[in-house]
């Protein structure tokens, strides 16, 4: 019960001169190794005012398989994967953009701690909502026991994702911004074309007190399997719009030292 995931949908396509300003303002900071994204959230406040669920816009940066970050990123795939001698010769005409790009990314991160944008990027504005919990969508079992997954989106979702679009296109009143008009114009609780879940799957597995309505306790052991913990983003009962990784680590810390203290 109550799985749910983050809904992700573009606000508005990011040409000039408001690629510039929001890249210089947004693009992603390097801070000893790692990326730091700046998003814009919705405070509580906020929420309140207009009927939110909790909800983040952010800049993304989608370099073309062409290009020579894409040739790059291809390469190392193809190594991660093991099959770098198959890729290489596909990717050969590109190497030279690619070393060129990677120079231009080391660069950048080591002279100015930030990602390096290619000319050929395209740029977008996405909205990222988490969903209405508990949720009505739920993962069951066929009778060959594979997995069904039930997933529904509230209407007060949509009508979420709508009414920060619109606040941001009165609030951020840059030249260059193509709104996406599915977004701002039809009912507000209209599916929404091009609607997409982030792939942040979570709950399914809840934390609870109550066994009736959750499935482990808090501390990530099943209520009714004696010395079987879940460390997943499985066991949220409830989730931010932000990316669920960090409180899932901390939750997996909190598990280890758990365990640490048991095992004594």
């Amino acid at each position: 019960r109550n799985f749910h995931d983050h809904l992700t949908v573009t606000a508005a396509a990011v040409g000039e001169p408001a690629r510039t300003q929001l890249l210089a303002a947004m693009r992603p900071w390097i801070y000893q190794g790692t990326f730091h994204s700046l998003k814009l959230s919705a405070s509580r406040q906020l929420q309140r005012e207009l009927g939110l669920t909790p909800v983040i816009a952010h800049l993304t940066v989608d370099e073309p398989e062409e290009s020579g970050i894409g040739a790059l990123r291809k390469l190392l795939r193809a190594r991660q994967q093991h099959e770098l001698a198959a890729t290489l010769g596909e990717t050969l005409p590109h190497l030279p953009r690619a070393l060129a790009d990677a120079a231009r990314l080391a660069l950048s991160a080591r002279m100015q701690h930030r990602r390096y944008v290619s000319p050929s990027a395209s740029v977008a504005l996405r909205l990222n909502t988490a969903q209405r919990t508990p949720s009505a969508s739920r993962i069951t079992l066929s009778r060959q026991l594979e997995p069904i997954l039930d997933w529904r989106i509230d209407p007060i979702e949509a009508t979420s994702l709508r009414a920060f679009a619109r606040y941001l296109q009165t609030h951020l009143r840059a030249e260059g911004l193509e709104w996406n008009a599915a977004l701002l114009s039809g009912e507000s609780t209209a599916p929404i074309a091009n609607l997409d879940d982030a792939r942040h799957a979570m709950g399914g597995a809840c934390m609870g007190i109550d066994p009736r309505s959750s499935v482990v306790d808090a501390d990530l052991c099943l209520h009714d399997v004696r010395n079987l913990f879940i460390a997943s983003a499985a066991v949220f009962p409830s989730g931010s719009p932000q990316l669920p990784t960090l409180p899932l680590m901390a939750l997996t810390l909190r598990l280890a030292q758990h365990l640490h203290r048991l095992s004594r």
